[in-house]
């Protein structure tokens, strides 16, 4: 068997991959399993294969701006993804504006342009791939037929073998109801385990007393078991569903935690200041545990999700909290609950505040986890 989870990006690389199944047999079966996301994340793809001429100018920008500087001080300056700051770096290097003397970048003397029509050239190409495969998918004629004419086989024929020459042993939708709602029990029991961050972006070391311990998210934001759930309650409900507060209370019974959770302390927020609390406090209620409004947030900041990579994620988080210092954690085991999770940094800045405070175990606890940037 080969069997794809989603629609490749071109006829030539699924055939190339669909090869595999009928090495040294007789036969051998090749299954694709198309979705709506398909489309988004090969579009997706083929528009990130080259920076853009914003985001080379943002990086030319920050390197003249010095004599000299590395990467991970670029990343301090330049709102981009890491990988896309290093795709940009390639890129300069290359049409010789700039040079990497060691593990510094110094922008040279040389004028700069990029190639428009080149580049479009090479998307359109992609894209028509992508046309190409959409209309596979879709035909009702001989699939290897179909295959070689894409491929310029001067030997095309039926095969006489594919779905559409004979009567298809396989399902085109999934019939069975029970193993739907096995498939959809397992996505509601398959959680996230959050893993506590060891360093700062400047690579200094976070000291091992002042780290979060293994924490746990309830799913994955694009997860159809609750992460719709999360969605809805976020951005339309104002307000999590007591199905989330009573999975998640579920979900964290079943964790074996080096002390019994104390107490429940939860990320505040500017722009919905009950979210987030109302849910931690519910799930206190189920606890029989106090919650506390131990951290406040005294600075406005851009949302996470609008910093792209590591450095600046940290910078946006790391002073605009503070700490109720009348509260005692003394040796406490601490359940630190936020909404979403992606960077870490938030639950990695307020764990840290919570063990200067005393806390001895501090485990972070998200309905969603986003995960996706560096």
């Amino acid at each position: 068997f080969v069997i794809h989870y989603q629609r490749p990006g071109s006829m030539l690389a699924y055939y190339q991959q669909i090869g595999r199944a009928g090495r040294q047999l007789d036969e051998a079966y090749a299954v694709m399993l198309i979705g709506e996301e398909d489309d988004k994340i090969q579009e997706y793809f083929i528009n990130t294969a080259f920076p853009n001429e914003k985001e080379l100018f943002q990086v030319i920008a920050a390197i003249a701006e010095e004599d000299k500087i590395k990467k991970r001080d670029l990343c301090k300056k330049v709102n981009l993804r890491s990988k896309k700051i290093e795709q940009c770096l390639k890129f300069l290097e290359i049409l010789n504006v700039i040079v990497n003397d060691g593990s510094f970048y110094c922008r040279t003397t040389n004028r700069w342009s990029i190639n428009i029509a080149e580049k479009e050239k090479i998307t359109q190409e992609r894209y028509k791939e992508l046309d190409e495969i959409q209309k596979y998918t879709e035909i009702e004629s001989c699939y290897m037929e179909f295959i070689s004419n894409s491929l310029n086989d001067p030997y095309v024929s039926e095969c006489g073998k594919c779905a559409n020459c004979t009567r298809s042993i396989f399902p085109n939708i999934v019939i069975n109801l029970d193993l739907l709602d096995k498939a959809r029990l397992y996505l509601k029991n398959n959680i996230v385990i959050i893993e506590p961050r060891k360093q700062l972006p400047d690579l200094r070391k976070i000291p091992t007393d002042l780290r979060n311990e293994i924490g746990y998210a309830l799913c994955s934001y694009s997860d159809y078991g609750f992460g719709e759930l999360v969605r809805k309650g976020k951005y339309e409900d104002n307000c999590f569903s007591d199905e989330l507060v009573n999975a998640s209370f579920n979900l964290l019974k079943k964790q074996q935690f080096e002390k019994t959770i104390d107490c429940i302390v939860y990320v505040p927020s500017l722009n919905r200041p009950n979210l987030v609390k109302d849910f931690a406090h519910k799930l206190a209620k189920l606890y029989s545990i106090p919650c506390y409004d131990a951290i406040k947030k005294i600075k406005d900041t851009p949302p996470q999700k609008s910093m792209e990579n590591s450095a600046l994620q940290y910078i946006n988080v790391s002073s605009c909290f503070e700490i109720d210092k009348a509260l005692n954690f003394n040796e406490k085991s601490v359940l630190l609950v936020d909404d979403m999770v992606d960077s870490r940094w938030t639950f990695t800045v307020c764990g840290i505040m919570l063990k200067e405070a005393g806390a001895k175990f501090v485990y972070p606890y998200a309905l969603a986890s986003t995960s996706g940037g560096d």
